[in-house]
């Protein structure tokens, strides 16, 4: 009895591994095909980035300080009536400045940053023009808002789908098959915006305040490529 049931014991578990084994081998499959599609757009930009910079020397560093501090409070006052504007201070930096044999600190230079966001072209460039009295615009950035690139998206995907069903069926027919499925499928997007235009630091005396910055807001490219495997009945 008891080697009988050993016997069934070592049967079971034989099966158990074959069948595990035959699991973990792949299905081989025919008349598989690669196929990819794509579709594109341009689309308008409606998201401005604006980087302005504050920068102080002096021979004390507490002094230099005080005066990016008291650059940025007032900017911050300037952009108060500009509600519709996202406003962040960014990358407060201070180096000293070095002379003689040896060298020797004999002042220092201080920067900050602060960056502006808005979809308000007009709102921005009325800041921009407010903020030139005291900062320097260090780069520009016109984009595509992630809910306007989402929509847009979502219209390329359903048109490169529909390019892809259209290969699909152009490869049934000319091979001759009743029909196909759809074995697997990837759907990529990628966009593609001007890159953040820099500028020239320039200085107060140089640099225009009399009126607002011209701005031509431009498109981007917004892409949708769909790859995948059909399999002919």
């Amino acid at each position: 009895m008891f080697r009988s049931t050993l016997i069934t014991l070592l049967l079971a578990a034989t099966c158990s591994i074959a069948a595990l084994a035959n699991a973990d081998e792949k299905e081989v499959l025919y008349d598989v095909y690669s196929l990819s599609a794509s579709a594109q757009s341009d689309v308008k930009n409606d998201l401005m980035t604006v980087n302005l910079v504050a920068q102080a020397e002096g021979s004390d560093a507490a002094e230099v300080a005080d005066s990016i501090n008291g650059t940025m409070a007032w900017a911050v006052v300037q952009l108060k009536p500009f509600s519709t504007i996202k406003r962040e201070t960014r990358d407060y930096r201070t180096n000293p400045k070095y002379a003689g044999k040896p060298a020797r600190i004999v002042g220092w230079n201080a920067v900050q940053m602060l960056q502006l966001e808005s979809s308000d072209f007009e709102a921005m460039g009325s800041a921009i023009q407010k903020l030139q009295a005291r900062l320097q615009v260090q780069g520009m950035n016109l984009s595509v808002k992630p809910s306007t690139r989402k929509e847009a998206e979502d219209a390329l995907i359903n048109e490169a789908m529909n390019a892809f069903k259209q290969r699909a069926l152009l490869v049934q027919q000319n091979m001759g098959a009743p029909g196909f499925r759809v074995i697997n499928i990837n759907i990529g997007t990628e966009g593609h915006s001007p890159n953040f235009r820099q500028f020239e630091t320039m200085s107060r005396s140089t640099a225009s305040m009399d009126s607002a910055p011209a701005i031509e807001a431009g498109e981007s490219s917004v892409n949708v490529r769909i790859d995948g495997s059909i399999q002919l009945e």
